[in-house]
């Protein structure tokens, strides 16, 4: 998604005369003339076009001859100067209660695409559910009067909160799909190329505290709701000329018609 828009030479060229932090793990460039590559968004005096090559990763640039800068250290993990702003922003949470996505981006001063992918390799789950987790974790402090974590405290209820949303993703011949329910009717349809795009979408349309969301599990209470999923990955990949009827919102429709014209003759609100 986000690497994908720096996949030209000028959008690489323009993220890096700009030193754009969204790009800062998309790719490299190197300087002919000091044989050193640095990320797009390194401090170091930016050198003359013609004389800046790109590369697809630390790895390519070195292969080719380049060292890497010493400023920006672009051969080491990519998340690794991220990490501490991750950490600190999570004892915010801890302490303070919730911040959005987009509050969280801010303050990183990067896209929310580029941190959604940042937090999530740094924590092992997305913003949204570590807001969740950190919700449940101070209700649970407040109800027991005993410290615990958020990854301790999974089990307390957070629907009475805000509004809920149960979802599930499914591999299909487009891509994968997400669905998402709300008191049993569809509210959101979209397909992306990987689940982290979709989750991505999922945070984005459903933030927390506004949202709850939750996926959908093996109980048989979530049956019908996983039915319904089936139907419509049918519609999708097995186009029968026969009209399907969900509870589905107009805009959960439109997202997934607007990515999937083939299948949205077999779909109806």
């Amino acid at each position: 998604m986000a690497h994908n828009y720096y996949a030209s030479t000028a959008a690489r060229w323009q993220a890096t005369s700009t030193r754009d932090s969204g790009a800062a793990t998309a790719f490299v460039y190197a300087v002919k003339t000091t044989h050193i590559f640095c990320r797009p968004n390194c401090k170091s005096r930016l050198a003359c076009r013609s004389n800046v090559a790109f590369f697809n990763s630390s790895t390519d640039a070195m292969k080719a001859g380049y060292r890497a800068c010493k400023r920006c250290k672009p051969q080491q993990d990519e998340f690794e100067p991220e990490r501490d702003l991750v950490a600190s922003l999570c004892a915010r949470l801890d302490g303070s209660g919730t911040m959005t996505l987009a509050d969280m981006a801010a303050e990183a001063g990067l896209s929310r695409w580029h941190f959604w992918r940042i937090f999530k390799k740094v924590m092992g789950v997305t913003p949204s559910q570590w807001s969740q987790m950190n919700c449940k974790a101070n209700t649970s402090r407040s109800d027991s009067g005993i410290g615990s974590s958020p990854a301790d405290s999974q089990d307390i209820d957070l629907h009475f909160l805000t509004d809920y949303v149960q979802y599930t993703t499914v591999h299909t011949n487009y891509g994968v799909l997400l669905v998402a329910f709300q008191q049993g009717q569809i509210s959101k349809l979209d397909l992306a190329p990987t689940i982290e795009e979709s989750l991505f979408t999922l945070d984005m349309a459903f933030p927390f505290p506004k949202f709850v969301t939750s996926a959908l599990s093996g109980d048989a209470s979530d049956h019908e709701l996983r039915a319904v999923t089936q139907e419509v990955v049918e519609a999708l990949e097995r186009p029968s000329g026969k009209t399907l009827t969900f509870s589905v919102s107009n805009h959960a429709l439109k997202s997934l018609t607007e990515k999937c014209c083939t299948a949205s003759g077999n779909l109806s609100s």
